[in-house]
């Protein structure tokens, strides 16, 4: 767990590897939703288009708070409750942590595991 500051209390993170999968999911989920806006200037953004991202944002936020000093449940509505300096604080410290906690589709080295089709 590591304890950052923020205006008006404090978070403890869990690392993206001890995120439980019940809290990673929707965030895999909002990122693939996300992906679209990859090719998009700044300026084609639309207002739906930055609800997303900030839902993706509010999601990482979430998977990677374990405690807070704060009053509101950790939540999405607790999350918005927060004070604005800390919310924007929290994202910033969260947000380059979104890609660790994408899981890892990637061949795996072990021999004893089949990675061909099983159906021919």
């Amino acid at each position: 767990m590591q304890r950052k500051n923020l205006t008006g209390g404090w978070v403890e993170l869990r690392s993206p590897t001890e995120v439980p999968e019940r809290l990673r999911r929707p965030v895999v989920h909002a990122s693939i939703d996300a992906q679209r806006f990859a090719d998009l200037e700044e300026g084609d953004f639309t207002g739906e288009d930055m609800n997303q991202l900030q839902v993706l944002n509010d999601l990482v936020a979430i998977a990677l708070v374990s405690k807070w000093s704060f009053e509101a449940d950790i939540s999405l509505d607790g999350l918005l409750d927060l004070p604005s300096g800390s919310y924007d604080e929290l994202l910033a410290i969260v947000a380059p942590q979104v890609g660790e906690l994408m899981p890892n589709f990637g061949v795996n080295p072990d021999p004893k595991v089949l990675t061909e089709n099983l159906d021919g």
